[in-house]
């Protein structure tokens, strides 16, 4: 009845059969934001397993940082990065929580009341708002 679809950067299968899921990040700074990833790593992980495809013993981000640009003598920019690598553990139960909250939202007769703590009605009031502001332009 409802999909969840993405793309995973990188699969790998180890020795033992199981594999890996990462998720690869341009940044340009060295601060860890792993955080903002976790839905979206266990939504790799429980789609994976779900599929029957194998089961995910490790999921991360591969960071690239951005160090400096430079120009070469042909006159090509060019860009350094450093490599890092942050493994992630996935919170599996909180990620079927938060699945079976949004499955029962769609699903329910009744718009939920929103909150201005929630990060999602904010998202959806700024998304909105941002969607009439082009609409008029077509």
């Amino acid at each position: 009845k409802y999909t969840i679809s993405g793309k995973i950067d990188l699969l790998i299968e180890f020795e033992d059969g199981s594999y890996g899921i990462f998720d690869c990040k341009n940044t340009s700074g060295d601060s860890d934001k792993s955080w903002m990833y976790h839905t979206q790593l266990a939504a790799y992980k429980y789609c994976f397993e779900k599929m029957g495809l194998g089961e995910v013993s490790q999921i991360g981000l591969i960071y690239q940082i951005i160090e400096g640009f430079y120009k070469s003598d042909d006159g090509t920019s060019n860009f350094t990065t450093e490599q890092k690598f942050v493994s992630v553990t996935p919170k599996m139960e909180q990620f079927e929580k938060l699945l079976s909250s949004v499955i029962q939202c769609l699903e329910s007769e009744v718009t939920p009341n929103s909150s201005p703590n929630c990060s999602f009605c904010k998202f959806a009031e700024n998304y909105n708002e941002n969607l009439n502001l082009y609409s008029e332009d077509f």
